[in-house]
């Protein structure tokens, strides 16, 4: 194996520099950006618990305000209820098992 010469040793410097300036600037640009997409996830996280809450407080308030506006059901009107949910269970099985076969 024939030495190196000295053209040959400079390509293979310069070769070398490019692939370490590469390095250098893919691990800036990488953490740059893994900060940049953190911070969007932190904020993004703080908005999402901020409407969480919002909508935790409106689904109380709306609770009590139905509560408060609409009069209980007679045991007659929970009875016909029941047995609407039951039949329109029972329709929706009926159809879901005839498109089956």
């Amino acid at each position: 194996m024939r030495p190196l010469t000295a053209d040959q040793i400079r390509i293979w410097k310069i070769a070398a520099g490019i692939v370490v300036v590469g390095t250098g600037v893919k691990a800036v640009y990488y953490k740059f950006t893994r900060e940049l997409i953190v911070d969007a996830i932190k904020k993004n996280d703080a908005e999402a618990a901020a409407h969480l809450h919002d909508s935790r407080q409106f689904a109380k308030w709306a609770a009590k305000d139905r509560k408060e506006k609409a009069p209980a059901l007679t045991a007659e009107q929970s009875r016909d209820l029941r047995n609407y949910v039951l039949q329109e269970r029972k329709d929706r099985e009926n159809a879901m098992f005839a498109n089956d076969s």
